[in-house]
């Protein structure tokens, strides 16, 4: 579900992308996997992609798999937002979301 929310929020070309997984209580490999393509897919279209993760179990899988050296990795959306907003040539913006 979130690969096929991702794909079409990106096809519309956002100004950022903002995954919130806040809800999330279990991430696994599958998971794992459509974080990784989805930062390979924003960074090689120039989109700033935060991922909210305020649970333990979500943020400690990020981790140990290392992602979070790819994605930027947020504990509230006011933390993702306000990182966007500091992103080099942001505009203000109107960040998709795809959860």
């Amino acid at each position: 579900m979130l690969r096929a929310r991702a794909r079409a929020v990106l096809a519309d070309r956002p100004e950022a992308l903002i995954v919130d997984l806040d809800d999330v209580g279990f991430c696994g490999s599958a998971g794992l996997q459509v974080l990784a393509e989805l930062a390979a897919q924003t960074a090689d279209g120039g989109v700033p992609l935060a991922v909210v993760a305020g649970r333990y179990p979500v943020v400690r899988v990020v981790r140990l798999s290392r992602l979070d050296e790819a994605l930027a990795l947020h504990a509230s959306m006011d933390d993702a937002r306000a990182w966007i907003r500091r992103q080099p040539d942001a505009e203000p913006p109107r960040p998709a979301t795809a959860d």
